[in-house]
């Protein structure tokens, strides 16, 4: 299918969305990763998230000026405010991190922010061959069992967490990332149930 510049428009618009947010979750991922040494992690977090919104914003006006979109408009809306979702969860839990006073990152906190960024990045890679229709099962299952994993890896942690022994004020403070971190796996797999909606349609 040759595309107009519309339609163009709109696949870059989404590309560049995802390409945004696997640069956020990259920074998320380190920020964890090498807590407490934060260095300007947090300030760039929020400017890319600033940046995310810039580009929804662009989005939506491309979306609802476009007479003919390349896909069902209902659907590419759909990803659009999936995607900005995932951005701000990634968002809250990079400010969370710098607001709760934890006195360390345990690791499966820090393995849940990797998990963050796999499954941002294979949204990614599903979003940039969305323009030639394809088939996008192996992306989506993959966003699907990353959240299983962390699913069960934020179980694992929060059972640890409440038989450490530790002090009640710094159990609340560690659930409280690991929910963060959750909500932001969750929000992937929001945004890769928008992408199997999208490819039905091209079947």
């Amino acid at each position: 299918m040759v595309l107009g510049r519309p339609g163009r428009a709109i696949y870059d618009l989404l590309e560049a969305a995802t390409r945004n947010l696997v640069s956020m979750s990259a920074l998320c991922a380190e920020l964890y990763d090498r807590f407490p040494e934060a260095g300007d992690r947090v300030v760039r977090i929020r400017a890319a998230e600033d940046a995310g919104d810039r580009i929804t914003r662009d989005l939506y006006e491309a979306l609802h000026r476009t007479f003919a979109t390349p896909l069902p408009r209902e659907h590419l809306l759909g990803l659009a405010r999936a995607i900005d979702d995932v951005a701000d969860a990634v968002e809250g839990a990079a400010t969370e991190l710098e607001l709760v006073g934890v006195q360390s990152v345990p690791e499966r906190a820090r393995a849940q922010a990797r998990l963050v960024l796999h499954a941002c990045e294979r949204l990614a890679d599903a979003v940039e061959r969305l323009r030639q229709r394809p088939n996008l099962e192996a992306e989506v299952a993959d966003i699907y069992a990353i959240e299983d994993e962390g699913d069960q890896l934020v179980r694992d942690a929060l059972a640890r967490l409440f038989a450490s022994g530790a002090e009640p004020l710094e159990i609340v403070r560690t659930k409280t990332l690991h929910d963060r971190l959750e909500q932001a796996l969750d929000s992937t797999k929001a945004a890769a149930s928008a992408l199997e909606r999208i490819a039905v349609t091209t079947r």
